[in-house]
């Protein structure tokens, strides 16, 4: 229906609600097989009525099946940002604009401890699930996930803060293993609207996160701010005032 980024969101609500990461590498032999039933729908209409409108159909769903037989080169994008500097949000209108498969650290986290995304761990910072060894385990399962998804063919979004190099160079490192190109979207906003944006976070208990201020701190105290090298492959995003996604894509598409 010409609601691609509505495909696109219903698609990243399911994977982070089921985790069938592995069945991606079927999903595009199954959307061509899908549109083609719908042309073959369309033209047994066509010759029963002969509507000019089902000849426009039949057109819409073969050039559709044909999109999705064409080879893709798929990227690896990963966030990077403090708590409350809008990842979560700019990567949501990334993927949908792209169609890329977002991987949510925060979501994954608590996957991997067996809990729900919303659920509350009760964790303290850096103890529990957000312990530096189960911190560890998050970051090489989405490792994980990512090959996996790019070998399938599609273009992996990881939202998480990356405030730590050597998280950032591990995922440089699959791009390079897997030949395919490698972005960072840096996101910031001032120091107030950070506060603001984690506190009503925390106080609505909607989000897979449970980064409230003292994490934050933490965060303003440890952060590894991007090197010089790493700047080249970066895309600046002030989140406080108005985002141009459409440069953003554009610079996704062709970096200068």
């Amino acid at each position: 229906h010409g609601r691609a980024d509505l495909a696109h969101r219903l698609l990243d609500e399911w994977l982070a609600h089921s985790g069938d990461y592995g069945g991606l590498v079927l999903l595009r032999y199954y959307q061509c097989y899908r549109a083609m039933v719908r042309a073959k729908v369309a033209a047994l209409r066509g010759e029963q009525a002969g509507a000019e409108k089902t000849q426009s159909e039949l057109a819409n769903y073969l050039a559709l099946a044909n999109c999705y037989t064409r080879p893709t080169r798929p990227a690896l994008l990963i966030t990077h940002g403090l708590s409350g500097s809008g990842k979560s949000w700019l990567s949501q209108r990334l993927l949908e604009a792209s169609g890329a498969i977002r991987l949510r650290s925060d979501v994954e986290r608590k996957r991997l401890a067996g809990l729900d995304p919303l659920a509350r761990s009760d964790s303290a910072p850096g103890r529990g699930i957000y312990s530096a060894d189960f911190t560890r385990r998050t970051f090489a399962r989405l490792e994980q996930l990512a090959r996996q998804i790019l070998r399938a063919g599609h273009g992996v979004i990881v939202d998480a803060t990356f405030i730590r190099r050597a998280e950032r160079d591990r995922f440089r490192r699959l791009a390079q293993d897997l030949g395919v190109p490698f972005r960072i979207i840096h996101c910031e906003a001032d120091s107030n609207t950070l506060r603001r944006r984690v506190s009503q976070r925390d106080h609505e208990g909607r989000d897979a996160s449970e980064a409230g201020l003292r994490v934050l701190a933490l965060q303003l105290k440890n952060q590894q701010p991007l090197g010089k090298d790493e700047l080249a492959a970066t895309f600046p995003v002030d989140t406080a005032g108005e985002v141009d996604l459409s440069a953003i894509m554009t610079w996704l598409q062709n970096p200068s």
